[in-house]
């Protein structure tokens, strides 16, 4: 039973070893990228004044028509680009109108490149725009549309604009790509790149559980009753025992002097005579294995 939940052992620590592995060299990539560029805070342009509402437009504004019809949940007065807008929030989404007018804003390809350009304080100019109708991991915590505006500077920034309100959803850039794929090993979330309670890191905690408590299985197999006898073996740190030593053909090569309670592997090693191991002297390889026979007034190992 024991040589199985060895092998075991030694097998499920070699492929967790990997894991941990990875676990430190994700964490320290994590730790080393530096968290202003990661968030994109460093091509963040300074926010807008708003713009002033007069009472008479706010007066325009508390008019029923103006507000729309319909299941409404919030509304929200804010800037955007530098106008002064109502959003109106309902269970189907989002709606912008003209705080003033009441017109309908839609978010088009063009408004949301100028949104994008002003929230941009980088060296690069918009390259690339694309209308996103499906959620990606880049912007994973958020319903699409949105709008993908690209920018042509070294670190490949792309900010999102919602099509629905015109926020600045998220920006993304080449530190925040490399920490995601940190993080993906970390989590060990491969799919979503967001979840602590998926199948995989559930089953590693468990492997790893099992590898703890077989381990003290294993640590315990290992110890003998002399090894904890402390008086015993300090009584006994000066006394030797004498060890003859042969060949296969039984020559004797060489007496050597251990210590009592000193392991075979490692009195022969102090002595010159490294055993091959893997488990070094902990007795759970077997590859030091070696035969005991008798000897006049000494002990031969063969």
């Amino acid at each position: 039973m024991m040589a199985i939940i060895r092998q075991g052992h030694k097998w499920i620590a070699l492929i967790l070893g990997i894991q941990l592995a990875l676990w430190m060299l994700s964490g320290l990539g994590m730790a080393i990228l530096p968290h202003s560029k990661v968030v994109g805070h460093h091509h963040k342009a300074a926010p807008a004044a708003p713009t002033p509402l007069s009472e008479l437009a706010c007066a325009e504004i508390g008019q029923p028509d103006a507000l729309g019809r319909g299941d409404i949940r919030e509304i929200r007065l804010k800037n955007l680009n530098g106008r002064a807008v109502f959003e109106t929030v309902t269970p189907d989404g989002s709606t912008l109108g003209e705080a003033v007018t009441g017109n309908t804003i839609i978010v088009s390809e063009a408004l949301a490149g100028d949104i994008a350009l002003k929230d941009y304080s980088g060296p690069g100019e918009i390259s690339r725009t694309r209308l996103l109708t499906e959620s990606t991991l880049e912007i994973r915590d958020h319903a699409p549309p949105a709008w993908r505006i690209d920018f042509s500077d070294p670190e490949q920034t792309s900010l999102y604009v919602s099509a629905s309100n015109g926020e600045i959803l998220e920006r993304r850039n080449s530190y925040w790509r490399t920490f995601d794929v940190f993080w993906m090993v970390h989590i060990m979330d491969y799919v979503s790149r967001s979840s602590f309670n998926h199948p995989i890191i559930i089953l590693t905690a468990l492997v790893v559980l099992w590898l703890g408590f077989s381990g003290i299985a294993l640590w315990w197999d290992s110890f003998r009753r002399n090894d904890f006898n402390v008086i015993g073996r300090w009584r006994l740190r000066k006394h030797t025992v004498a060890l003859a030593l042969s060949d296969s053909e039984g020559g004797t090569i060489r007496t050597v002097d251990a210590r009592p309670m000193q392991s075979l592997f490692t009195a022969m090693g102090t002595e010159g005579y490294p055993l091959p191991s893997t488990c070094g002297g902990g007795g759970t390889c077997g590859l030091c294995r070696v035969r005991i026979g008798p000897a006049s007034r000494s002990s031969r190992l063969t």
